[in-house]
């Protein structure tokens, strides 16, 4: 595949004269680039094909952006805008999520799940009522969804792509739940991500941020996570009146004496009452 993305780059290099003619280039070869974005600068491409994603400096010296832009015209005034547009673009179609840290071992380990039946059958039960088919591949289980999105297994990756950014987040945290993932971290536009990182914790998740504006978005999201858990007493107590006092039992009727037990009491009385109260009952008048 290495070699593959290689030869492709290399054609487009040569049926190119602008970056941004570089880039449709690749895209109609279902190469996508993701530019590394420093302020107005651009530091570095990632290519992505069939899932797999290389950096040009793992690609070989090159294919890096410095490389390509000695060979091909850039403009940052013409070009820049452009790029950074469809950057844009491309994160507000595409969401995805990767467990972390994961060892080249451990990629392989979850990308072999994908040939389990077993794990197979799961994934199509977990989505059985929204998908309307499932591509299934060696490398990845695309699921179809009747909304018009997709989310893609690729065992050490998910996307999720034409979707709002509520149902995207729902999708791939259901799905990483089902892979056992522990932790996990997000790509796409800050809305999304700042979503995903809420629910994820909320599920039990462990997020890892993928640098320093996913941290400070991270430390947002706990605040205000933090923030409505010390408003729960406030409105349990607002919203819940208190119990009424209950009135205590009375205590039950004492049950009239039978007249057999009269007539043993009368008796008792008789025999043990004093003479002097005998004479006076029993004295004629």
């Amino acid at each position: 595949m290495k070699q593959q993305i290689t030869n492709t780059i290399d054609e487009a290099i040569a049926n190119s004269k602008t970056i941004t003619e570089f880039f449709t280039f690749l895209e109609t070869k279902q190469i996508s680039l993701e530019p590394h974005l420093q302020g107005e600068h651009i530091s570095g491409l990632v290519y992505e094909y069939q899932g797999v994603r290389i950096s040009g400096s793992s690609l070989g010296r090159g294919y890096t952006w410095l490389a390509v832009t000695k060979k091909i015209h850039y403009d940052p005034a013409r070009d820049f805008e452009a790029i950074r547009q469809r950057v844009k673009n491309r994160q507000l179609l595409s969401m995805s999520a990767e467990p972390v840290p994961m060892s080249p071992r451990q990629r392989r380990d979850q990308k072999r799940r994908l040939l389990d039946k077993e794990y197979a059958d799961g994934i199509k039960n977990l989505f059985a009522d929204e998908s309307s088919r499932i591509d299934v591949r060696d490398d990845s289980y695309t699921i179809h969804l009747e909304d018009g999105g997709k989310i893609t297994d690729y065992g050490d990756r998910i996307t999720a792509e034409n979707m709002a950014h509520d149902n995207a987040v729902e999708r791939i945290i259901r799905l990483a739940l089902h892979k056992d993932w522990e932790q996990v971290t997000f790509f796409g536009e800050e809305a999304f991500v700042y979503k995903a990182m809420m629910q994820a914790i909320l599920a039990g998740l462990n997020v890892m941020p993928r640098d320093d504006a996913q941290r400070a978005l991270l430390d947002k999201v706990r605040a205000g996570l933090d923030a409505s858990m010390q408003d729960v007493p406030l409105m349990m107590e607002r919203f819940i009146e208190p119990e009424a006092p209950q009135p205590l039992p009375l205590p039950a009727p004492i049950a009239p004496v039978s007249p057999p037990i009269a007539g043993r009491l009368g008796s008792y009385r008789e025999q043990n009452a004093p003479a002097e109260e005998l004479d006076r009952k029993f004295k004629p008048k």
